[in-house]
């Protein structure tokens, strides 16, 4: 598969089940210096030396019968996956590779990642750090309402309530329809321990001045390993894994397998 995380989410949502194995070609090229999200099309003309047409991308799938250039274009979704993952294997197997995309796949196949407790939802909110603490309790709040409403009605997060205007509503700047605005207060009645959550608010704050030139000093031992390995940055730690790293949290991933490997010297070298 190729970027295979929503596909998984919705095979998950309508089965209640998860791929037994995996390969998903946009990890693997990123592990071989491909741009880290790299669409098919691209990775395809990359591997293959050949374009793929973007014309049937917005088509309305459920038209009958569908013209022959958009079943040619479907056909051209999966046409070359295989051989791109016969490529991508090889490489990944000539630069000793092979173990970190398993990993990889692992990590994807975590059905904590398509279940997640509602009361983290706050981590997906976009701003939340901008906001003053009054205004924080009540965005977590509204967050995993939201996150409940979307996993029981299997609908998108944002067709529930948008990140923009989840933060506008808890400081105060927009109201919620009546129907949301009650469906939000049952369900509050209903989770009296996200009522009374309360989580490190910490963890969102921008960089202080410390933090900042901490950051500066991993990201140049990390950049070394990166170009050793011929590999992005990104894809070793990312600059929000870096200041949580700083702030004590080691449940991120360049923490764990082949990322913390490759780093261990360099972590424990800038302590």
């Amino acid at each position: 598969m190729h970027s295979a995380r929503q596909d998984i989410e919705a095979m998950h949502c309508l089965s209640g089940r998860l791929p037994k194995q995996l390969f998903d070609t946009q990890i693997a090229a990123s592990l071989l210096n491909h741009p880290i999200q790299i669409s098919y099309q691209a990775l395809t003309e990359n591997l293959q030396n050949v374009y793929l047409e973007k014309a049937y991308t917005r088509l309305d799938w459920t038209t009958r019968p569908l013209p022959e250039a958009a079943i040619e274009y479907a056909l051209d979704d999966v046409r070359y996956l295989i051989k791109n993952y016969h490529q991508l294997k090889a490489q990944l197997q000539a630069e000793n590779k092979l173990d970190w995309i398993i990993e990889e796949a692992q990590n994807l196949l975590n059905i904590d990642l398509y279940l997640p407790p509602i009361d983290q939802a706050w981590q997906r909110v976009k701003g939340l750090s901008r906001i003053n603490k009054n205004a924080h309790v009540l965005a977590v709040q509204l967050a995993a309402w939201r996150e409940h409403r979307a996993q029981s009605n299997n609908k998108p997060r944002k067709w529930v309530l948008a990140d923009e205007p989840l933060i506008a509503h808890a400081l105060g700047k927009e109201k919620l329809s009546n129907k949301a605005q009650n469906s939000f207060d049952d369900f509050l009645a209903q989770h009296t321990n996200i009522q009374n959550i309360k989580i490190s608010i910490n963890k969102n704050k921008p960089p202080t001045k410390t933090e900042k030139s901490q950051k500066v000093v991993l990201q140049k031992l990390i950049q070394e390993k990166a170009n050793q390995y011929n590999l992005a940055i990104e894809v070793i730690a990312s600059s929000k894994s870096l200041l949580k790293y700083i702030r004590g949290d080691r449940s991120v991933m360049f923490c764990q397998g082949w990322r913390y490997h490759l780093l261990q010297r360099e972590l424990e070298n800038a302590k």
